[in-house]
């Protein structure tokens, strides 16, 4: 169900995260960075595309990546994630399902409608908003707390509503952990019919493949997991 990746100021993203992150959402790429007032972005569907694209982008300070798993509306580049709203003074990025009709826009997303019916609205009519701290956690609210949402103004200001529900590791925020790890068959836990290890130590075994499949089927442990994986176990994600 997609990824966004937030890229830190000093920081290279390691390669196996974009290949296994391609890998699990290969519906296309965006990509964006606010520079001096402006957004630059760079969208597409094939790695090849992203790869010219992110050369340049990526020498940048802070970049946002979004992978797309399509969900609603065609597989395209029009679909793909940034959104630019407000005359190109924001910039929006999304990882879930919307529950909104998406009729209105013929072959385009449930991001691109509520970008455009909603999110539009709000901020054309009340830009004040996007500065106050209620901000991010009223449009949680309104996406569902299985949505993440990331949105870049213009002067490089990000909100991310529902942030908590994402995870950090070294200083980057992810939407989901288990886009970034190698993946197979995602009903490989069906064999233990829904009992799945609870001690981390138990799940310290498992390899990189097995702990995505279990981090997919419980989202809400990514951020305790993900970080033993990264830290106690020694395994190198750099």
């Amino acid at each position: 169900m997609c990824l966004i990746l937030a890229k830190p100021r000093g920081k290279s993203i390691p390669l196996d995260w974009i290949e296994n992150a391609f890998d699990q959402n290969p519906h296309g790429f965006g990509i964006m960075s606010a520079v001096k007032g402006k957004i630059f972005t760079a969208r597409g569907v094939s790695s090849k595309t992203f790869k010219k694209s992110s050369n340049a982008f990526l020498k940048l300070p802070e970049v946002y990546i979004h992978f797309r798993y399509a969900t609603h509306g065609e597989v395209n580049k029009q679909n793909c994630h940034p959104f630019m709203i407000c005359n190109n003074k924001y910039a929006v990025m999304h990882n879930g399902i919307l529950d909104i009709d998406t009729t209105k826009y013929f072959g385009r997303s449930d991001t691109f409608h509520f970008c455009h019916d909603t999110l539009e609205t709000i901020l054309s009519q009340s830009p004040e908003v996007f500065d106050e701290p209620s901000f991010a956690v009223t449009l949680g609210k309104i996406i569902g707390s299985n949505n993440k949402m990331l949105i870049l103004r213009n002067d490089g200001k990000v909100v991310i509503a529902n942030k908590s529900a994402g995870v950090e590791i070294d200083e980057f925020w992810l939407s989901n952990a288990y886009s970034i790890l190698k993946q197979k068959n995602m009903n490989i836990w069906d064999q233990y019919e829904n009992d799945f290890p609870n001690d981390l130590d138990d799940l310290a075994s498992l390899d990189e493949e097995s702990l995505a499949d279990f981090l997919y089927n419980n989202p809400e442990r990514s951020a305790e997991i993900i970080h033993n994986y990264f830290g106690k176990w020694g395994r190198d994600y750099r």
